[in-house]
């Protein structure tokens, strides 16, 4: 995908992240107000980023109306999985060269 155009690369992620949202996350949620904004800001993290995700919640905030408890779970699990991935990936590629380079 490294040759195509972005907006195409967006419109392939969206292509991906629409059907999880609607089918997995949005259900797990329970089907309410609070779970739908909770999939819109899953959207936002799959499109690249914890502020994309309360981007996504603001927008739909603003317009359909409040939504408190989303506000306070998804940037706490949010960073707490980003921090989580760090880690893993962190390990997982500085830990050979630790490795290799101590003999």
């Amino acid at each position: 995908m490294e040759l195509l155009p972005e907006p195409i690369k967006l419109t392939a992620r969206l292509g991906k992240r629409k059907p999880w949202a609607s089918w997995v996350t949005f259900p797990a949620g329970g089907r309410d107000y609070e779970s739908a904004v909770i999939s819109g800001a899953f959207c936002g993290f799959a499109m690249g980023a914890t502020a994309t995700a309360i981007a996504n919640m603001q927008a739909l905030t603003r317009r359909h109306g409040a939504a408190p408890q989303a506000f306070v779970v998804v940037p706490i699990v949010g960073a707490f999985f980003i921090d989580l991935m760090n880690l893993a990936v962190l390990t997982f590629f500085l830990l050979p060269g630790l490795v290799a380079g101590s003999r």
